[in-house]
Parts: C-alpha cells; sequence; structure tokens
C-alpha cells in the first residue's frame, strides 16, 4: 500500500432514462464521466459533446451497462450512478472522504426524493431507496447498525475489488463479493443522490417485476438445491416480508411515514410485483448470460471495445491510500 498516492475517481452513469436525463445528471457530478447508454431511449448525438459515451446493446440493464463504463474506466476509484438522479453538491470529494481509510473497498451514498411526486413516484421511490434515507433526529435505538447493502444509483468502489474477474457490477453481487473477502460497506454522508426519475404505473409495476425475476435468478446461481426449493415453496410469503421490512425501516429513520400510508396501495402493489418476479426467477435458476465475459454481457466482444469520444471533463484527483 502506498500511503499518501494520488487517487483518481471515474463516474459512471447508467442511462436508461432519456438523454435529456443523462445530460443532467452528468452535469451535477462534478468529474470526468463516462455515460453507458441504451441506445433504444437514448439518442447519442443529444448527449452534450465531449463526454464519454459508451453504447449498450438495445435494452441493456443498468448493471450491464455499469459493466461496459468499468471496462472503460482507469480510476482507481469508480462511482456508480444512474440517469434518474442528480447529485449533491460535494458529492464526488466525498467519495474520497470515504475511501481515506486504505482497508475500505466500497462505500454507499443516501438517496433522497429532491421535490414533490406524485404517489406512482413515491411508492417507486420507497420500494428502491427506503434503507437508503438518512434519519431524522432522534431515530429509534438500532439505527445506526453497519450498512449491508449499496445504493444501487449511488455507490462506489475501489477497482482492485471489481478487477479480479468478470464479476457483473450488480450492487448485489458487489457487496456479497465484499461480505465473501471479509470486508464492509461504509456509507458516505456526503455523497447524496436525489431521486428525481418520473414513471407512469405500467413502467413502475413492469420494472418491479422485471428487477425482482434478475435477484430472483441471481440469488438462484448461488443457492443450493434445498435451499432454492425452500425458496420456491416458500414465495407467497415474500410479500409479508417484504412490507413489514419496508414499514420498519421507515419506522426507525422516522421518515415519510405518511407517504408510505398514501401511496400505500401501489406500493403494496408495487411489492406484489417484485415478489411474483423473484419467486419466478427462483424457478427459473441461474441467468446463463451471467457467465458470459463481461464485455459480452456489456453488448460488445473483448474484441471490438467501443470507440470513446474524448472527454472535456476534468480528472478528479485526491490524496488517499492506493491498495
Amino acid at each position: 500500500m502506498t500511503v499518501g498516492a494520488v487517487a483518481t475517481l471515474d463516474v459512471i452513469i447508467a442511462a436508461t432514462d432519456s438523454a435529456e436525463a443523462a445530460s443532467r445528471c452528468a452535469e451535477s457530478a462534478g468529474c470526468r464521466v463516462i455515460i453507458a447508454y441504451d441506445p433504444a431511449r437514448i439518442d447519442r448525438t443529444r448527449l452534450p459533446k465531449g463526454m464519454i459515451t459508451v453504447a449498450g446493446e438495445r435494452g441493456a440493464d443498468a448493471h450491464r451497462l455499469r459493466s461496459l463504463g468499468l471496462a472503460r474506466s482507469t480510476a482507481g476509484i469508480v462511482a456508480f450512478t444512474e440517469d434518474s438522479c442528480v447529485l449533491s453538491a460535494g458529492w464526488a470529494e466525498a467519495w474520497f472522504d470515504a475511501f481515506v481509510d486504505g482497508g475500505v473497498f466500497a462505500a454507499t451514498g443516501p438517496v433522497e426524493h429532491r421535490r414533490a411526486a406524485g404517489l406512482v413516484n413515491w411508492g417507486v421511490f420507497l420500494c428502491e431507496y427506503a434503507p437508503f434515507l438518512t434519519a431524522s433526529a432522534g431515530p429509534l435505538r438500532g439505527h445506526d447498525k453497519p450498512q449491508d447493502r449499496l445504493a444501487g444509483n449511488n455507490f462506489a468502489v475501489r477497482r482492485s475489488l471489481l478487477d479480479h474477474d468478470a464479476l457483473s457490477v450488480h450492487e448485489t453481487c458487489v457487496a456479497a463479493r465484499l461480505r465473501a473477502l471479509g470486508g464492509n460497506i461504509v456509507t458516505a454522508p456526503g455523497a447524496m443522490a436525489f431521486h428525481v426519475r418520473r414513471f407512469r404505473l405500467q413502467e413502475a409495476v413492469l420494472d418491479r417485476l422485471r428487477f425482482g425475476h434478475q435477484f430472483g435468478q441471481q440469488c438462484a446461481a448461488r443457492a443450493v438445491l434445498p435451499v432454492r426449493l425452500a425458496r420456491i415453496v416458500l414465495g407467497p410469503m415474500m410479500l409479508a416480508s417484504q412490507v413489514v421490512r419496508l414499514s420498519w425501516t421507515l419506522a426507525r429513520k422516522r421518515r415519510h411515514g405518511g407517504r408510505l400510508l398514501d401511496a400505500g396501495p401501489i406500493t403494496v402493489g408495487l411489492l406484489t410485483a417484485w415478489t411474483v418476479g423473484e419467486w419466478l426467477g427462483w424457478v427459473r435458476g441461474a441467468d446463463r448470460s451471467s457467465a458470459r465475459p463481461r464485455y459480452e454481457r456489456a453488448g460488445q466482444s473483448s474484441s471490438r471495445r467501443p470507440v470513446l469520444a474524448a472527454s472535456a471533463r476534468r480528472d478528479c484527483t485526491g490524496v488517499l491510500p492506493i491498495v
């Protein structure tokens, strides 16, 4: 380990919404940015000039786009976000603070809503990001336990955690790898991401179904047969577990209890869609495409890496240990 070495930060934006949303997120990052985007939704010519842009396959999910962006990154610290977000002032600098300790390999930041939203959008936010809300004054006892998850739209890792193999950059897989190595996730309080994307009800339900299915397949790939069979049999109970977990999370953080009541039917509907998708994922088993090399998973073969536009964005550097 070299103490006091200069480290760099790359920001990878998984863009699946629109060129305008990707541009908005990139401008708020204040750092060198790689935009890995879904060409089915985003016209590259409408992205800001001078940005590093990489096209995935049509319909690519966020974790596949992250893999493609990581393949083009060269920094020692890599932060991941999505074009559903606007990032707070000082966001990039907060990651350097989080990684000052050379033993830190992964960090997650808080996620908040930036402005008023309809009930569908609150339902999506609560389903996805309630564990990453900051607590209000006077949280219930037990709130300050170590974080065991990474916010999918707001986390950062040391490159060395991902460079050992062709790990898909899915937040669940990254956290599992870190635990297997005996590491812990730290929280970077200053690296705040504001979730600003708006959803139609049909889109939100289909997303929950799809994300749950992917998660179920990933879990099935790591599970032994008895565990998989048990999860299939107990599948219907997962919904009750998720409702209880969400309610308890908001209670101990003392945040948005009223929003949960207002958006209750929609939130339960979205959790139901996730539960059905996850159960189907456990039934179907492992997604064989996840075994392909990183470049192929991201829509590119290793012999045909994408050509990048030069970035006019300044490099982000900081002084911290490099391991």
